[in-house]
C-alpha cells in the first residue's frame, strides 16, 4: 500500500540522449537521503537552508562512476507542489 507521506525518488529526465540527468527526491525523509549521497562543494550542512537554492556538490556512487559532479536544487519547505519538502539532482545525462 501508498503513503502520501512516504519518501520516494523518481527519474525525472526523459530517457534518451541528454545533458542533464535529472532525479527528484521528496517528502519528509529528502534531507537524510541527500546527506547519505550528496556531499556539497561548501561545508555547510543541507539541514540549514531555509529557502529554495541551488547548492554544487557531487554524488556519491556506489558503481564504476565513484563521484559524480552534480548540482542539487533544494526546496526545503512544504512550498512546492506536492507539499512536501523536495530536491532535485542534476547531473551527467545519459549517453547518446
Amino acid at each position: 500500500m501508498l503513503h502520501t507521506a512516504d519518501t520516494i525518488a523518481a527519474i525525472a529526465s526523459p530517457p534518451g540522449p541528454a545533458a542533464r540527468g535529472v532525479v527528484r527526491i521528496g517528502g519528509p525523509y529528502m534531507l537524510a537521503t541527500l546527506e547519505a549521497c550528496f556531499q556539497p562543494a561548501e561545508p555547510a550542512p543541507l539541514s540549514a537552508v531555509m529557502r529554495p537554492t541551488v547548492v554544487s556538490g557531487a554524488l556519491q556512487t556506489s558503481s564504476a562512476f565513484g563521484v559524480v559532479p552534480a548540482d542539487l536544487l533544494l526546496w526545503p519547505t512544504d512550498r512546492s507542489y506536492t507539499r512536501q519538502p523536495l530536491a532535485e539532482l542534476h547531473t551527467i545525462g545519459s549517453p547518446p
